[in-house]
């Protein structure tokens, strides 16, 4: 298994390195480059949702990101001590009833993390240590069709 984790302050600017952090990790694994920029809009999603959401009143909070990889699967892990969100309880609103200018912002950012994912985990233990475990699984690139 290969591992990797850094810790970077919750700030906007941020986001930047933590996409490039990963990207550097992805480039020793055989992902695809479409899983890998799957990684980075994941990872740029949540991490924008906890600097603007679970760290607003709070001054120099870290979050940490982990990569992984071993045989079956690569990881991108974001770690926080914030009192946490569990991006795969938010509903999607009903786009097929409403015009999507009438539906208020938000939601649709965690629902696509979701979907460019092969898994996700959320492990929460609120103002201790929450992750948000990104999974996408290897696929053989020898299958039959």
């Amino acid at each position: 298994m290969r591992e990797q984790s850094v810790e970077f302050e919750a700030a906007l600017q941020n986001l930047e390195p933590i996409t490039q952090f990963i990207r550097a990790f992805m480039e020793g694994s055989a992902l695809p480059e479409e899983q890998v920029y799957h990684f980075e809009i994941s990872a740029d999603e949540h991490v924008s949702n906890l600097i603007e959401h679970a760290f607003k009143n709070r001054s120099h909070p870290l979050i940490g990101i982990t990569c992984r990889e071993d045989a079956d699967k690569t990881q991108v892990i974001i770690s926080d001590d914030s009192a946490g969100f569990d991006p795969r309880n938010y509903s999607v609103p009903d786009l097929e009833n409403q015009p999507i200018y009438e539906i208020p912002p938000g939601g649709f950012g965690n629902y696509f993390i979701c979907k460019l994912m092969d898994d996700v985990e959320y492990i929460h233990h609120p103002y201790v240590k929450n992750e948000l475990i990104l999974t996408m699984l290897k696929r053989s690139t020898n299958h039959e069709e």
